[in-house]
C-alpha cells in the first residue's frame, strides 16, 4: 500500500460517512475545546489542517476568527465551501499537502483533528509538525487529536465493526502491522446497492514519541487530556488531545 495514501482516499463515499459520522453534539464539544485551549478571540488567525468538510472552522468563523483550512482533497474543500456560504461566513480555503503546507501568513493558533496526526510515518510526521510550527507566532497553540497513540489503540484494538451511517453500511477491518508501528484498515462502504472498498493506514507512536516528536519541531507541551472536558487521558483512552505551544 502507497504510504501517502491520505492524499486520494478522501474522496466521495468515504467522505460522506464521515460527515455523516460528525454530529452537531461533537462539532459543538470540539469547537468549546479548541476556543479554551487555544485562548482564542474575534479576530485571531487560525490554521485548520486538515481541515475536512470544514465543520470547525465554519464554526470559529462564527465566533469571528480568520479562518484558513488547507486540505488535499477538493471534494472536501467544495463541502467546506458550501458549508460556508450555507452559514454566511468566510473561510481561506487552500489545496494543499500536510507535507507540503502552501505558503500561509503567519497564524495565531492551529488545530489537527479528526484523527488526522498519523497519516503518515514517523519522518512525515515529523515534517508537518515543523510546518505548522512554521506558520504560528511565537507562543501560539496548536491542538492536536489522535485515536491511534499506541496507548489508546493497542490494549483497545477489534479486529472488525460494522456501522450504517448516512444510509452508508460501512464494514471496517483492522490489521496491525507490527514492524511498522502502522493500523492498515479496510473500508467496505455499501450505498445503494454499490460496494466500494478503500484501504487507510494510520502510524502509531507511543505518547512519549509524540511529546519527543513535537518537541523536537519547537513546541512545548502543555497538556495532555482524555476527552474535550479536560479528562486525563489514561491507557485505554478513545482520543488523546494535546495542547502544545510553540517555544517563545
Amino acid at each position: 500500500m502507497n504510504p501517502a495514501w491520505y492524499r486520494t482516499f478522501f474522496d466521495g463515499i468515504a467522505v460522506d460517512f464521515w460527515v455523516a459520522a460528525a454530529t452537531p453534539e461533537w462539532t459543538t464539544s470540539d469547537v468549546a475545546m479548541i476556543w479554551r485551549e487555544l485562548n482564542l478571540k474575534s479576530g485571531d488567525r487560525v490554521l485548520d489542517c486538515p481541515c475536512g468538510h470544514g465543520r470547525h472552522a465554519v464554526e470559529l468563523a462564527r465566533r469571528g476568527c480568520e479562518l484558513i483550512g488547507v486540505d488535499i482533497s477538493p471534494y472536501c474543500l467544495t463541502l467546506a465551501s458550501d458549508a460556508a456560504k450555507k452559514a454566511d461566513v468566510s473561510l481561506d480555503l487552500r489545496l494543499g499537502d500536510m507535507l507540503e503546507l502552501p505558503s500561509l501568513p503567519p497564524c495565531d493558533a492551529a488545530y489537527t483533528l479528526g484523527n488526522a496526526f498519523g497519516y503518515m510515518d514517523y519522518d512525515g510526521t515529523s515534517r508537518f509538525a515543523r510546518g505548522v510550527a512554521a506558520v504560528l507566532r511565537s507562543g501560539g497553540r496548536w491542538l492536536i487529536d489522535t485515536g491511534v497513540a499506541a496507548e489508546s489503540i493497542l490494549p483497545t484494538l477489534k479486529p472488525e465493526m460494522e456501522f450504517t451511517l448516512g444510509g452508508i453500511h460501512t464494514n471496517i477491518t483492522n490489521k496491525y502491522l507490527a514492524e511498522q508501528s502502522c493500523l492498515e484498515t479496510t473500508f467496505v462502504f455499501t450505498k445503494d446497492g454499490q460496494t466500494t472498498t478503500q484501504q487507510n493506514w494510520s502510524f502509531v507512536f507511543t505518547v512519549a514519541e509524540i511529546r519527543r516528536l513535537l518537541t523536537a519541531a519547537g513546541f512545548t507541551i502543555l497538556a495532555l487530556y482524555g476527552s474535550p472536558v479536560r479528562g486525563p487521558y489514561t491507557l485505554g483512552g478513545g482520543f488523546l488531545y494535546i495542547v502544545a505551544e510553540k517555544a517563545q
